[in-house]
């Protein structure tokens, strides 16, 4: 039995997933840590809206083409994947970059015609050039996993956490203008970060070029759909900063932040494994059938539940020595934040691991409206909860999101089962 388990490969997948995820939210934590101790706190406020809006690029670039890629890739044929990948590759590189030359200088020109700070300035010209970096190096590692590369992708996550790292502490102690330096820094760690990663794809499988028009539309019909659910689930995930600083300051955005700061290895866990098991989850249907899928989401799911369990356990046993000792920042309604994050962070988790099986399945346009209700209930609950609850009310606007989010997912999953476990219809002489 032991040995067995040893010689899994969803085991190995699993356990590499775990450290690299591990290793990537002790980093991230790291740099929260390094801005609140060391940095004015609007500081840290800028680099979160800040890293919200790559992360609004990063999920537009996943929805249009990693995910509709980890889908369709594991159908093709070895030469015809390496063709997929290599020229919608060519495709990215030129886009994002035309794309980031264009919009980099417009912060600094309106900061020249008096139309908003120079710090602001700075800041937004640091975020256009780490969003560019960020989404070549998510796309290296979006192709890693679909040649189901984990320990490549763990050795590019190794460079972009050093350099990170190394950043954020220059930043925090030696920049006046922190913000803008963490953000710079997170441009060069996902530079070096993508450069190793695109180095590791030559040597191992190799890129190959061709005409680009008939990848696209390949992707076309999944992208068009996924990319419109994922801006419309950032809109309940991640706008919440800025409905916050719009309502209640910057320091409403520091206090939600810092904790969820203190549960960061439940998000990337979530974020990672999740990214890991689209390729797989298609594979898996593709080879084994929806009912083997299942099975092996739901020993996902109780694997990553557990580990998300033990450390909400830890964390909230040292919560107030985190906050008063590492961090030094007076965070209100500690308790009340870290137990509504924690309820949130375990039904997305659930709700990421199973909606790899509509990916797989290919069902953007219900995902899409399911997206849009939960989305809309979620923003709606919020502009009614802030003025009554303050940062708390943020929160239950995105609780009642993740839960019609959830609720939607299972019935959509349910309905895909029931439909694999019809008989088929047999036509009437």
């Amino acid at each position: 039995m032991i040995r067995r388990l040893s010689q899994s490969a969803s085991l190995r997948l699993f356990s590499t997933a775990v450290i690299d995820q591990a290793m990537l939210s002790a980093a991230n934590f790291a740099v929260g840590l390094l801005m609140i101790r060391y940095a004015p706190g609007h500081e840290y406020g800028y680099y979160v809206l800040a890293f919200s809006s790559i992360q609004l690029l990063v999920s537009a670039q996943g929805s249009w083409m990693s995910g509709p890629l980890a889908v369709l890739a594991p159908k093709r044929t070895d030469e015809e994947r390496r063709l997929m990948v290599g020229v919608i590759e060519s495709s990215q590189r030129r886009f994002v970059r035309r794309w980031a030359i264009a919009a980099a200088p417009l912060p600094l020109l309106g900061a020249t015609l008096h139309l908003w700070p120079w710090h602001d300035a700075w800041i937004a010209c640091a975020t256009v050039v780490a969003g560019w970096m960020t989404l070549r190096r998510e796309y290296m590692r979006s192709v890693l996993m679909i040649y189901n590369r984990p320990s490549a992708v763990l050795q590019l996550d190794m460079v972009y956490v050093a350099v990170l790292i190394s950043a954020a502490l220059l930043a925090s102690l030696a920049v006046p203008a922190a913000g803008a330096g963490a953000v710079l820094g997170l441009a060069i760690a996902a530079a070096l970060g993508g450069w190793h990663g695109r180095r590791s794809i030559h040597r191992s499988v190799g890129w190959q070029a061709g005409p680009a028009q008939q990848a696209w539309l390949d992707l076309r019909p999944l992208a068009k759909w996924g990319t419109l659910s994922a801006m419309i689930y950032w809109v309940y995930s991640q706008s919440y900063n800025f409905v916050l600083a719009g309502h209640l300051g910057l320091a409403e955005v520091v206090d939600v932040n810092a904790a969820r700061l203190m549960l960061m290895p439940i998000t990337l866990l979530s974020v990672g494994v999740g990214s890991l098991l689209i390729p797989n989850a298609a594979g898996w249907l593709h080879r084994e059938g929806l009912p083997y899928l299942v099975r092996r989401l739901w020993g996902f799911c109780a694997g990553l539940l557990m580990l998300a369990l033990i450390y909400i356990a830890f964390i909230w046993w040292c919560h107030e020595w985190v906050a008063r000792d590492l961090m030094r920042e007076n965070i209100g309604s500690l308790k009340l934040l870290l137990a509504m994050w924690s309820i949130l962070l375990a039904t997305s988790m659930v709700r990421d691991v199973f909606q790899s099986a509509l990916i797989a399945l290919q069902r953007y346009r219900e995902m899409a409206a399911l997206t849009a209700a939960a989305a809309m209930c979620a923003l709606g609950s919020m502009l009614l909860l802030i003025p009554r609850l303050g940062a708390p009310g943020a929160m239950g606007g995105m609780l009642v999101g993740e839960a019609i989010s959830l609720s939607g997912v299972a019935l959509l999953l349910a309905q895909s089962y029931r439909r694999h476990r019809a008989p088929p219809v047999v036509p009437s002489a």
